[in-house]
């Protein structure tokens, strides 16, 4: 009995599926609009990139923020709460208290300069690390929803329009608050006050966000959905040799993203010493690579097998990694554009190349359970990549005396890991599907959220699992 059967036989029960009306799926449409504008601008003022350079001034060591770093990772098996509160509360409810607990874990990074200067710095690092690991953790907890929603207030006609157009309004106002925030780190040369501004505006547009989100029309989907054991979904990753495979492949793929984007950031800023607003230019590189690769994949996977683009990005990890180790002595900024470009196009083209094979390999009644289950392991050990092994290997460096010469050892280091990883890219088995349009609508959600919420974009049936 193949896979898909027997996780057919575990969904026997007849159900009819409720419909929201044309003027509430409108209306839904509309608030998520809002919600994925005011998101970008939050996350804009509160992304990493912004956390490392506000810690970094500070004066809070490198390992620990290299640490943090990883926590976006770290927290994703917080999912499971997520899964557990949308079964009980509804998926606005979930997202609405989700997204102000996200942003009121924000607020605790603005009490850290004080307590650095007049407390201690352990008080401040503990600080900024419960603040951090926080924000993540209640953002994995909402985000859990996010694509269930967007099931339900659009259709089978409408719902690839609806993710562009999403998309474009979060990616929109991302990247003019971004230049935004560069324009202000040059003009005041990006004393602490601007950080702490630019969090408590993050705050407030992140709180805006999350009341129209907890408007937004639903029916009794989510809490059915909720209803399916998480153990069905552990016994299918063990059982299949493709699944267990295909994680293997995310858990390589995403801890080299942990163990390389983070990390470049601070080799730039400790390195080179290299202004903020400078490295905020950097950052931008990053997340427009970010959207070239997510055109290559949209433009290749309906021609190429999502197993050779999974190969090809990972090893596009190996040119930053080594551009780090032959970096020369003086900033060289068109050398470090490439590296941060690279970055971008191969974390994203990554993540849509797994996001496809994924799709086509789980079982498609069990998608949302599988993702969930998938996606927690990865995050667990990606994030242990990143917060245990690499903070560990830059604390275990620390006594270095040159700063660029402590990241090229960092890089060696991570080179050989790469090479080890891509033994678990390479036993992914082709799955002879190449036809990628009716996956279109998921990659657009994948990137503007960092996740992927696992449903068809042609799937007219508000059913996720």
């Amino acid at each position: 009995m193949d896979l898909d059967s027997e996780c057919n036989q575990t969904n026997t029960q007849v159900y009819t599926p409720q419909k929201l009306t044309e003027k509430q799926r409108s209306t839904g449409q509309f608030l998520y609009k809002i919600f994925s504008t005011c998101n970008g601008i939050s996350f804009s003022f509160l992304s990493d990139s912004i956390v490392i350079l506000y810690a970094l001034k500070i004066g809070i060591a490198t390992w620990v923020v290299a640490s943090t770093s990883s926590f976006i990772f770290l927290t994703l098996p917080f999912m499971l709460l997520g899964r557990h509160l949308a079964g009980k509360h509804g998926t606005a409810r979930t997202i609405f208290h989700a997204w102000v607990s996200r942003n009121c874990f924000a607020l605790g990074l603005l009490p850290v300069p004080w307590l650095a200067q007049n407390v201690s710095i352990e008080a401040a690092t503990a600080t900024l690390m419960i603040s951090t690991f926080g924000f993540w953790s209640s953002r994995s907890v909402g985000m859990v929803v996010l694509y269930p929603i967007i099931g339900e207030i659009t259709t089978k006609e409408d719902r690839g329009r609806f993710n562009s157009m999403n998309f474009t309004c979060f990616c929109t106002s991302y990247l003019l608050t971004t230049l935004l925030v560069i324009w202000l780190f040059h003009a005041t040369d990006a004393p602490l006050w601007v950080f702490q501004a630019m969090i408590c505006a993050g705050f407030v547009v992140g709180i805006v966000a999350a009341v129209n989100a907890g408007k937004i029309p639903e029916t009794d989907a989510a809490m059915r959905m909720a209803s399916y054991p998480l153990r069905m979904h552990a016994a299918m990753i063990v059982r299949s040799p493709v699944i267990r495979h295909i994680t293997f492949a995310w858990i390589a793929c995403s801890s080299a993203g942990a163990l390389i984007g983070p990390f470049s950031m601070l080799a730039l800023k400790k390195g080179y010493h290299t202004p903020d607003s400078q490295a905020m230019l950097y950052a931008v590189t990053m997340a427009f690579g970010s959207l070239l690769g997510s055109l290559a994949v949209g433009r290749s996977s309906g021609r190429t097998e999502p197993r050779n683009l999974i190969v090809i990005f990972f090893c596009g990890f190996f040119i930053p990694v080594i551009l780090w180790i032959a970096a020369p002595p003086v900033l060289a900024p068109l050398y470090c554009l490439l590296i941060f470009a690279v970055i971008g196009i191969c974390g994203t083209g990554a993540e849509l190349a797994l996001t496809h094979y994924f799709l086509n390999a789980a079982p498609e009644n069990h998608r949302l359970g599988l993702t969930m289950m998938v996606l927690s392991t990865v995050g667990l050990l990606a994030g242990l990549s990143g917060s245990v092994l690499g903070a560990g290997i830059l604390k275990a460096l620390s006594g270095t005396a040159d700063p660029l010469l402590l990241y090229k050892h960092y890089f060696i280091a991570i080179l050989v890991m790469l090479s080890i990883g891509f033994l678990a890219i390479a036993r992914l088995e082709k799955l002879n599907i190449t036809h990628a349009g009716k996956y279109i609508g998921i990659f657009l959600t994948t990137l503007t959220f960092g996740f992927l919420f696992p449903r068809r974009p042609d799937d007219d049936s508000t059913e996720n699992d």
